[in-house]
């Protein structure tokens, strides 16, 4: 548990600048700290309504109350109609009844007005000034009839209305709009004094539910098809005038749940399909007259949760899920349950006396802990496809809005709204034309209308090679790739991507960019540092000389996937001009005989018996390009050999050149989304040199089942690595590198990555850096490092952890080839129908199986380890089997047949 809160507080630390969310005040719409929301500030209430273009509401200012709409700009938020402030219309909206009042239907929103002629009555608006009128006079003259619960019920306008006899006695009545004939009926009278509505209607594609008070059944459920024939009572739970109260109204698949009591069952859950025989006791979770009080419903991955006390009454808000039968309704196990919502197809919740997110799928005992908050109160506001929002209150930063995207790495503060300890108290989250708005007060302007945006490109520029040295950019002067940007404040780094340009995001306020030029280029215009100011339009250029002309190139060779057997595999081989200036040369590979060249991008001029090579022409200082391969390894008789390729780069008229080494093991099965560190080290341990490259691959595959419009990759460094020597070596498509403090990001933006089943060879990519270890770390230090992959909108892939032991000097190893390796291990009978022999000449501890497709199916450790062992794989099919023996600090393997 500690370690879960210290992880989440070490990411917060590191991770809170790559947010893709930005909050954003809309508008002051009261200017200075009042809010023109104010009595809207409770939970439970609903403050606006949305039709396709716009969202709509009302504020209550010092002289009167006033209906809003807003296309989520602040130009476009604008008051359609201002009431002056009068008691009957203050009487209504300035109530404390949860439900705003007002309804859309199609782009016409009907709410509830005022004027001298006619009181308080219904009104329509089509979103404009010309257009904000009143709808209906219910009640000619200056009574008016209060409309209410106004509600979108099959495209009609369902709501109540009061209406008065000749002797001014008020009758309330449902009543339904037809739209199109512009005509009202009444559905229902509502007797005076005796009458009460406790909950605004519950919607079903079918019927609208209401609780109803009568003195003959007390408050019962109630429901209306629309028709005065197909309105009635559906059931009186509690026989006679006391009433079940039913409160706690949801509808979810056409089911209506509610929560009531009578003398039998206590308080319990209820369900409903609309009909009288339909209407029915849930469970009675604690049997009897004891009360279980159960909450409302959460939907979420298509099963329905709520809450209840256990039946001896000894824990409180215990979690259960249902089907909507009494078998079907089970206990998941926990307690304290608070917050829920529907995220990633699984049901979110919090646990209010330990602060924890947790999840589950609904099955019992599912329980998965998310991450514990160092704060109190957590409280879900608004799910999206892929981040979860919620507020919680710490002692730094008061009550603010947080964020999660289902990891504990991607769980953090969005922005410190009200800033210090103050609270901005988030609240009314919704969603409109893919954006989300939300209530807040940053100390300023009090409770006001706020949104996120995802400000991609707020600051964005590019470096330059200044070929005329003038300090202005030209058309024909190209970028510097992998450049490196300051961002004050926040120390933030951002790396040129290969076009030498570069985006960034942040919270709004003022910074300061600069670049940082290696020893070998010099700024050539007058400023190396901008003043910026976020949001706004910000773009920003360097120009960049040499200082001494300096030829240096570099090569590397990466493959999408490990060398599978049989399989094609895609391979990239870079090369970067590492110099500053123009060069010219050659790019040679050599690659095993056994492999196949289906297909290069460009092709080379040569191909001699897998000995290759390119021209390399007018490479310009930090351009980086590539060959695209197309491989097929060697089939299953190989599964265990070592692959070698061997790259080149020469550059003409001098002795300057770079070579690059791939070795790789042919396995029949792999995970397309990894991560790799050469050198990998030697031994169980790792061990590598203090001084060595810690060169690192992160690779990726669209295994979805469409392309991917955005990949992200985050990885946060080690605390043992030197920062200031990170290099980034290359990608796989132009991408956005960035850092602050130890938290990588690389953003490939618009990268159209097809998936898998569509063009599986184009369906991979990677990026490539490398760091070093900081100086003077301790001996024996373990370095590790993953990665976290985001496809569009999809839940993190976490990649394996790679580690590395840093040691001054390496242990002495012996290396064997194959045949050395068939001499220190025997395996016999080969091939072998079931029972074989191993003999090693040290002690055997372990022995490892793999198929074809190189799964582990069997292993197995001797408690005395002799140098003879044997094992039987008599219940495994006739194949191919690789052998790996561990003998001390040896590894040793073998193929082996099976009949």
């Amino acid at each position: 548990m500690k370690k879960t809160l210290l992880s989440l507080c070490i990411l917060l630390a590191c991770l809170i600048t790559y947010a893709q969310e930005v909050p954003v005040l809309v508008k002051d719409i009261i200017p200075g700290s009042k809010s023109g929301f104010g009595n809207y500030l409770y939970k439970d209430f609903k403050v606006f309504v949305t039709t396709e273009e716009a969202f709509y509401f009302y504020i209550n200012d010092t002289d009167g109350i006033s209906f809003w709409r807003s296309d989520g700009s602040s130009q476009g938020t604008l008051p359609l109609v201002k009431f002056p402030r009068n008691a009957a219309l203050d009487s209504v909206i300035l109530s404390l009844e949860t439900s705003i009042r007002a309804a859309a239907i199609g782009n016409t929103v009907y709410f509830v007005g005022w004027d001298e002629t006619h009181g308080v009555e219904l009104w329509e608006t089509d979103g404009t000034g010309a257009g904000t009128k009143l709808a209906m006079d219910i009640v000619p003259g200056t009574h008016g009839s209060n409309p209410s619960y106004l509600s979108n019920f099959g495209g009609k306008l369902l709501f109540l209305a009061y209406e008065y006899d000749e002797e001014i006695n008020r009758y309330s009545y449902i009543r339904i709009n037809d739209i199109t004939a512009q005509s009202s009926t009444r559905i229902m009278k509502l007797f005076p004094y005796d009458s009460y509505m406790g909950n605004f209607f519950t919607l079903s594609s079918k019927y609208a539910f209401f609780s109803y008070s009568n003195i003959e059944t007390g408050t019962e459920i109630w429901r209306t098809d629309g028709t005065t024939a197909g309105t009635f009572l559906l059931k009186d739970i509690y026989t006679g005038r006391t009433g079940s109260d039913p409160y706690k109204l949801n509808v979810i698949k056409d089911l209506f749940y509610f929560n009531a009591h009578n003398v039998e069952n206590g308080r319990e859950h209820w369900v409903s399909d609309g009909t009288v025989e339909g209407t029915q006791l849930l469970k009675d979770l604690a049997p009897g007259s004891i009360s279980s009080n159960p909450s409302a419903f959460t939907q979420a991955g298509g099963k329905r949760f709520f809450t209840a006390s256990a039946p001896d009454g000894s824990s409180y808000n215990n979690l259960y899920v249902t089907d909507g039968t009494t078998e079907g309704t089970l206990h998941l196990g926990d307690q304290n349950v608070g917050s829920r919502i529907d995220f990633q197809h699984k049901l979110f919740f919090t646990n209010w006396k330990t602060n924890k997110i947790k999840t589950t799928f609904g099955a019992p005992e599912d329980i998965q802990l998310l991450a514990e908050l160092p704060g109190n109160d957590p409280e879900f506001i608004l799910s999206t496809d892929t981040v979860l929002f919620f507020k919680v209150f710490t002692s730094t930063s008061g009550n603010e809005l947080w964020r999660t995207n289902g990891t504990l790495e991607g769980t953090f503060i969005v922005d410190d709204i009200n800033p210090g300890n103050a609270s901005s108290s988030p609240i009314h989250a919704f969603k409109h034309k893919g954006e989300i708005f939300f209530l807040a007060h940053d100390g300023i302007h009090g409770h006001e209308l706020w949104k996120i945006v995802h400000p991609t490109k707020l600051v964005s520029g590019k470096v330059y090679l200044d070929t005329n040295k003038n300090g202005s950019e030209q058309a024909d002067e190209p970028g510097l790739c992998n450049q490196k940007l300051l961002i004050m404040p926040g120390n933030i780094e951002v790396y040129t991507n290969i076009h030498g340009k570069f985006n960034w995001s942040g919270a709004p306020g003022k910074y300061t960019v600069q670049v940082l030029p290696t020893e070998d280029w010099q700024l050539s215009g007058d400023s190396d540092i901008y003043e910026i100011i976020v949001p706004g339009t910000n773009q920003v250029t360097f120009g960049l000389t040499q200082t001494t002309p300096k030829p240096a190139i570099d090569i590397q060779l990466t493959s999408s996937a490990p060398s599978r057997c049989g399989f094609e595999v895609v391979y990239w081989l870079d090369y970067v001009n590492k110099g500053n200036v123009l060069v010219n040369g050659e790019i040679l590979l050599d690659i095993n005989p056994e492999i196949i060249l289906i297909e290069s991008t460009p092709a080379p001029v040569i191909n001699d018996n897998g000995k290759l090579r390119w021209n390399l022409q007018n490479l310009q200082p930090t351009q980086q390009k590539k060959i695209l391969l197309r491989l097929r390894m060697p089939g299953v008789d190989a599964m265990g050999d070592t692959l070698k390729f061997r790259s080149q780069a020469n550059i003409s008229g001098t002795n300057i050149s770079a070579r690059d080494t791939l070795e790789q093991v042919i396995t029949c099965a792999y995970d397309p989304n990894d991560k790799q560190v050469k050198p990998a080290g030697i031994e169980e341990e790792h061990y590598t040199l203090k001084n060595s490259w810690l060169d690192y691959t992160i690779r990726f595959q669209n295994t979805g089942t469409d392309t991917a419009f955005t990949v992200v990759l985050r990885d946060t460094l080690d605390i043992g690595l030197d920062l200031t020597t990170l290099q980034i070596l290359g990608s796989s498509h132009s991408m956005q590198a960035s850092r602050k403090a130890n938290a990588m990001e690389f953003m490939f933006d618009n990268i159209l990555l097809p998936d898998s089943t569509t063009n599986e060879p184009l369906s991979h990519g990677y990026v490539r850096y490398r760091i070093k270890a900081k100086a003077g770390v301790a001996e024996n230090t373990v370095v590790e490092n993953k990665a976290y992959i985001f496809f569009d909108f999809n839940p993190a892939i976490v990649t394996n952890t790679t580690f590395n032991t840093l040691v001054t000097t390496l242990p002495q190893r012996e290396v064997t080839g194959i045949q050395e390796q068939e001499r220190k291990l025997k395996v016999f009978p080969n091939p072998t129908e079931g029972t074989i022999n191993l003999q090693a000449q040290a002690p055997i501890e372990e022995v490892l199986v793999y198929n074809q497709m190189g799964q582990l199916i069997h292993q197995q450790v001797f408690k005395n380890p002799k140098p003879e062992q044997n094992i039987s794989i008599a219940y495994y099919p006739p194949g191919i089997y690789l052998v790996r023996v561990r003998a001390g600090k040896s590894h040793f393997q073998q193929k082996l047949v099976k009949h």
